[in-house]
């Protein structure tokens, strides 16, 4: 009987450290969210984002600078601290820095700790003219501690993006403008006929005219061309954002099983050691 509780207890113990080291690791891990008003855009148009923090724990001290792609400009002076994050933080001071594009603060006392998303800044970007694509602002060189203890904890720290695809109408536009330009060929040619007719009756003239609808026809051709090419781009863009959120939500599920798998385990093996007790009491 004595044997049996000794299993018993030692079982829970292990259980139990299982279910604390769990906790801890998921405790621990940090993403960092950049996030866009919009996920299309097209040149010249403004896209605002927002840097918000998920649930944290033993963050003492934060840097991370604006990681911006090709095809966005940083808007000038958009980049503002979400108001009152410095005494939220409980830090010592919390700035964005302008001229490098950098989020940072620090406490010296507490840690700061969080079951919700913190949202620590806002700022704009421009789409640059001529850009097609997809455009995903992320954040760089980022280091983060703890105050108390100067752990490095950088590395519990992931940043989720958000994609913005570029040009969606573009290429319809580029495709557009060689059906543009077709009867406007044939409009200026009939011109020079009616100032010179002997011209349009030359064979010199109709070699012209042919050339023109070659002309056109290229440009034609090359419009179409442009924009399956814009179109395929875009088919990739989106079929690799459908890729990535796949993988999240893939993680997503696998963590939350691993994370009801233990605690079942444990009720059941409970269960299973109080029905043997039960059993032997009878007997």
């Amino acid at each position: 009987m004595k044997k049996l509780i000794r299993v018993i207890i030692i079982c829970t113990m292990i259980l139990a450290l299982m279910i604390a080291q769990i906790i801890t690791v998921y405790a621990s891990s940090a993403v960092i969210y950049v996030t866009a008003d919009r996920t299309e855009a097209e040149p010249g148009d403004t896209v605002s984002y927002t840097v918000s923090l998920g649930p944290v724990s033993d963050m003492g001290t934060m840097q991370m600078v604006l990681d911006i792609p090709e095809g966005l400009t940083y808007v000038s002076g958009s980049g503002k601290l979400s108001d009152g994050l410095k005494n939220k933080l409980g830090f010592d001071y919390a700035d964005f820095t302008e001229k490098s594009l950098m989020i940072n603060g620090m406490a010296s006392a507490v840690d700061y700790s969080s079951s919700s998303e913190t949202v620590l800044c806002t700022f704009s970007c421009t789409v640059d003219d001529n850009f097609s694509g997809m455009a995903e602002v992320g954040l760089t060189k980022l280091e983060f501690y703890s105050c108390k203890t100067w752990e490095d904890h950088t590395g519990d720290y992931t940043v989720s993006k958000t994609a913005v695809t570029v040009g969606k109408a573009s290429g319809q536009d580029a495709g557009g403008s060689g059906d543009q330009q077709k009867p406007s060929d044939p409009a200026a040619a009939g011109g020079q006929s009616d100032k010179d007719p002997s011209t349009d009756n030359s064979p010199g003239g109709s070699g012209e005219a042919s050339q023109a609808e070659t002309s056109d026809g290229q440009t034609d051709q090359s419009g179409v061309s442009g924009g399956s090419d814009a179109n395929d781009s875009q088919n990739g863009a989106s079929e690799g954002t459908a890729d990535e959120a796949r993988n999240d939500n893939a993680q997503e599920e696998y963590a939350s099983s691993v994370v009801w798998i233990i605690p079942a385990i444990a009720a059941a093996l409970v269960i299973f050691f109080a029905i043997l007790l039960i059993r032997r009491k009878k007997q």
